[in-house]
């Protein structure tokens, strides 16, 4: 099973937590988005 991911529907903008350091994932408004 996969972890839930950002809220956001955009694939592009999904960072899953745990296998990417959130350093790479900033906040965004609409969510987690990756640089």
């Amino acid at each position: 099973s996969q972890r839930p991911r950002a809220a956001s529907s955009d694939p592009s903008k999904v960072c899953i937590q745990g296998l990417q350091p959130a350093a790479i994932c900033p906040i965004r408004a609409g969510g987690l988005e990756p640089l």
